[in-house]
């Protein structure tokens, strides 16, 4: 290695270390993190793991160790080469800091089962694969720039307070629940915002994927629930012209959709 790049590899990982260092000092815990100055940040540190090169905190792992209150911002923030953040399970608050979500090299977040509340930050790291924001107080609307995140594999908001239609088409998202938050339809539409069917969007764009959207709060007008009553009429009608009748086509359908084991099990058990 040049030995001009070891001083500024030193800087920035003790630039890391006072990063997590502020953190702990902010947030209070129940369980103790032992996070000494004297030791290794790689390789002694609870819940933290470097890169191969041990040049940067990929991984902060933390669930359940009683964390409380807000996160400041700036502290878990300036881990540049944060790939996974998991906070799970902890009593965490306040608004979550919008540096967090937009950190240039976060793949993974898991903040599920905390008080955080507010509004979901419209700055999104674009190389983000799995949120999970589920079972918190988050208010408002799913940003729109949740569109833009190409690599989004897997997105979990049930159990929030969310309140605005949500209008997020999926690309390569493969699981979505959405289920248990306050979205209602709004009325009034524009003639030029016609809403789509609602079976054929479902049956060609989002096959094979698993969506959640029980325990909504929805509430529709007389247009909807027409619509609503004629798809329903048809997928009866389909359901009982298939060969086989209607078990084997329903079988059919369920072994198309692509669900995990885990997913599908967690569902089972509501």
């Amino acid at each position: 290695m040049d030995n001009a790049v070891v001083p500024q590899i030193v800087a920035d990982l003790n630039s890391e270390r006072q990063a997590l260092l502020d953190f702990a000092a902010a947030v209070p815990h129940i369980r103790e993190l032992n996070w000494n100055v004297s030791t290794s940040i790689c390789s002694s540190w609870v819940g933290i793991a470097c890169n191969k090169n041990g040049t940067g905190v990929v991984s902060v792992h933390l669930p359940g160790v009683g964390l409380f209150g807000p996160i400041p911002a700036d502290t878990i923030g300036r881990l540049n080469s944060l790939k996974i953040l998991s906070l799970r399970s902890n009593s965490l608050n306040g608004n979550l800091p919008s540096d967090i979500l937009s950190l240039p090299s976060l793949r993974h977040l898991y903040l599920q089962q905390n008080n955080f509340s507010g509004g979901i930050p419209a700055f999104l790291s674009v190389q983000i694969n799995v949120l999970d924001l589920s079972f918190n107080f988050f208010t408002g609307r799913i940003p729109p720039t949740v569109q833009n995140l190409t690599k989004l594999t897997a997105l979990y908001l049930q159990n929030n307070s969310i309140s605005e239609p949500y209008r997020y088409q999926p690309s390569k998202t493969q699981a979505l629940n959405l289920s248990f938050n306050y979205f209602n339809v709004l009325k009034g539409k524009a003639e030029s915002e016609k809403p789509k069917d609602f079976g054929s969007g479902v049956q060609e764009a989002e096959k094979n994927k698993l969506f959640f959207f029980e325990g909504c709060s929805f509430t529709f007008d007389l247009e909807d629930l027409l619509r609503l009553r004629l798809k329903l009429k048809e997928l009866w009608n389909s359901l009982q012209g298939g060969s086989g009748g209607r078990e084997s086509v329903v079988v059919k359908r369920l072994k198309e959709v692509a669900a995990g084991k885990k997913d599908f099990e967690q569902q089972m058990e509501l």
